[in-house]
Parts: structure tokens; C-alpha cells; sequence
């Protein structure tokens, strides 16, 4: 099922309940849902490998290891016009 679906499904089970309380629960329920969708954190949605590659990037970084972007822009900047 596509994420459409699901949602488009999800909207028809609500539209045919009536019980005024478990329509305020299932509320609260998206709500705190909603809200803990929004505090994901991307990190562990990444794999290993991409994990790993960011890790030994960010220690290059502290490390020195960089090139400023004057200097790229400099070095590229006929490849970048053409």
C-alpha cells in the first residue's frame, strides 16, 4: 500500500465513526504521532555506510583537512561558465 492509499484509507474508517470520545483519542493519538514524526531524528534513518562517511567527514573537518570555497570557485570557475 502506498503511503496515499493508507492515509486515503485511515480517512474513511474516521468519516464513519460517530463516538464523539474515541474520535478525541484517535486525535490526541495523531497528535503526539505527528509530534514525534517531526523529533526524527534523520541520523538513524541513514545507513552504515552513509553514517560512517559523514563521521570521517566531520573529523577531516576538525582536522583541517578542507579546502576553502574561494579557492574551489577559483580552481573551477572555467568548468563552472561553460
Amino acid at each position: 500500500m502506498t503511503v496515499l492509499e493508507i492515509k486515503q484509507n485511515i480517512y474513511n474508517i474516521i468519516e464513519e465513526i460517530q463516538n464523539k470520545s474515541i474520535l478525541e483519542e484517535l486525535h490526541l493519538a495523531l497528535l503526539e504521532a505527528q509530534k514525534a514524526d517531526a523529533n526524527n531524528d534523520f541520523w538513524d534513518e541513514l545507513s552504515f555506510q552513509q553514517q560512517k562517511s559523514i563521521e570521517k567527514s566531520l573529523q577531516e573537518v576538525k582536522e583541517g583537512k578542507t579546502i576553502p570555497h574561494s579557492e574551489v570557485q577559483k580552481k573551477y570557475h572555467q568548468w563552472l561558465m561553460r
